[in-house]
């Protein structure tokens, strides 16, 4: 994890004008300190399996660590998880067990000249995506939704990339192991005024009576035929104060679905005037106005981290 966050840091190859090839003397002055005990250097017989969450963490961590020393060469807090899932079952048709091993990805900060990064690997990995077609075709499941999920986006003058929520409906019974992160606590962090993002969250059969909300980890979980299961993953946190975004940029947010009319103006303090078409434009005399503080309406006071 270190090693990769000092490469990402000081020797990123899109930045840097020299290239310096991988060697033992760029990690140097790299100095690990996990006392035994710790979740880094966990004492026998503590469990190490489920690992790559914390490794993803520690990265995040230190981005938020440097923030105050090379602001413009970190990000605001990243999805910082994995959920690394398994599904299998028994195949009447073939006579065998079936398995699927599937890696759900989150999204990135907002970076100090971009926004984040929606829906993409982030941090350290080496996953992609696989196709619904292929899922379909070799699996007893069907994907009911895969698409960004549809909360706002974090504000920021960049915004935090927005996660992904997945649903697939299982044709059989099936059993569900899970090794996922970020469900409860601290979502990922917003930075230099920007607002943090969304945590994770993975529910059976939601929206029904039957409706569970499950654990980031689990072990053989039970789906019946025809359970549905929805996995949320996180959106990043925002890059800098929201009233310093471009106005027609949090007007193309609204248009696209990435924040609301509400939030526009009470976190971007910008004011939209809609169309009959549903389309919108920067109402260009009250944004000044509620940049200013001149118009103090209720919606405009609200905090920046409200």
């Amino acid at each position: 994890a270190f090693s990769f966050i000092t490469r990402m840091i000081f020797l990123d190859e899109a930045t840097s004008a020299v290239h310096v090839p991988q060697n033992e003397g760029m990690l140097r002055p790299v100095h690990v300190i996990a006392p035994e005990g710790t979740i880094f250097n966990p004492t026998y017989p503590a469990a190490t399996f489920a690992r790559f969450n914390q490794v993803q963490r520690a990265v995040d961590m230190v981005l938020k660590a440097l923030a105050p020393v090379v602001p413009d060469q970190i990000t605001a807090g990243n999805s910082a998880h994995l959920h690394f899932i398994s599904y299998s079952g028994w195949s009447e048709e073939n006579g065998e067990y079936w398995v699927y091993l599937e890696c759900d990805e989150g999204a990135s900060g907002g970076r100090p000249k971009a926004d984040g990064q929606d829906s993409v690997a982030n941090l350290i990995d080496n996953t992609r995506n696989n196709p619904v077609e292929e899922l379909e075709w070799r699996f007893p499941m069907i994907t009911e939704r895969y698409e960004l999920r549809n909360d706002p986006a974090a504000p920021g003058e960049h915004r935090g990339g927005i996660g992904i929520v997945r649903a697939a409906r299982f044709l059989t019974d099936t059993e569900v192991t899970c090794e996922g992160d970020r469900h409860d606590g601290d979502a990922p962090w917003g930075i230099f005024g920007g607002h943090d993002g969304m945590n994770a969250s993975i529910v059976r059969n939601p929206g029904t009576a039957e409706s569970v909300n499950w654990p980031s980890k689990v072990t053989a979980a039970k789906l019946s035929a025809g359970d549905v299961l929805e996995i949320t993953t996180p959106s990043g946190g925002g890059y800098g104060d929201p009233a310093s975004r471009v106005p027609q940029k949090v007007c193309e947010d609204v248009m696209d679905g990435f924040t609301t009319e509400q939030q526009a103006r009470d976190a971007y303090r910008v004011s939209l005037i809609s169309s009959p078409d549903g389309t919108f434009e920067v109402d260009e005399v009250e944004t000044a106005a509620l940049r200013s503080g001149v118009v103090a309406s209720p919606r405009t006071l609200v905090n920046a981290k409200g």
